[in-house]
C-alpha cells in the first residue's frame, strides 16, 4: 500500500494527484483530482466508527507488514521481473472539507521489489 497523507487541507491543496511506481522493467501510475467542499456541506464522512478508531486500524496495517515480513524471511526471494501493476487505483476524485486530514492510498505490485520507486506528484510538480 502506498499512502499520501495531507493534514490540513488547503484551497492551494486542491487539484491533480498523481502517484508513479518506477522498477527498471517499467512505470506505472494512477491518478485522481482533490475537490474541496464548502464549510458545512454534506460530503463523505471519514470518521472512523471502530471502537479504536484510526489508532487501531493503524495497529491492524502494522501488524499484517509485520507478518508478511515475517513470512518471507523463511523462503527465497526471487528476482522481480514484472513491471509495477496498481492493483488498486487512487479515485477519480476525492472531496474533503478545508482544515481537514486525507490520506490517498492504492495498492501496487510487485510490493516484493526492494527497487521499487514511488513518488507523488501535485499538478504536475514532484512533491518532496
Amino acid at each position: 500500500m502506498v499512502r499520501l497523507e495531507i493534514r490540513d487541507v488547503l484551497q492551494k491543496d486542491a487539484g491533480m494527484f498523481k502517484v508513479t511506481a518506477t522498477n527498471a522493467q517499467g512505470s506505472a501510475s494512477s491518478s485522481g483530482t482533490l475537490k474541496l467542499l464548502a464549510e458545512g456541506s454534506e460530503g463523505v464522512n471519514t470518521t472512523s466508527l471502530h471502537p479504536s478508531g484510526k489508532s487501531g486500524l493503524q495497529a491492524i496495517e502494522k501488524m499484517e507488514f509485520a507478518t508478511g515480513i515475517k513470512l518471507q524471511d523463511d523462503e527465497e526471494v526471487e528476482p522481480v521481473t514484472d513491471k509495477p501493476i496498481f492493483t488498486t487505483d487512487l479515485p477519480a476524485e476525492f472531496h474533503v472539507i478545508a482544515d481537514e486530514a486525507i490520506q490517498l492510498e492504492c495498492k501496487v505490485e510487485p510490493k516484493t521489489d526492494s527497487n521499487l520507486r514511488i513518488d507523488w506528484y501535485h499538478n504536475g510538480v514532484p512533491l518532496k
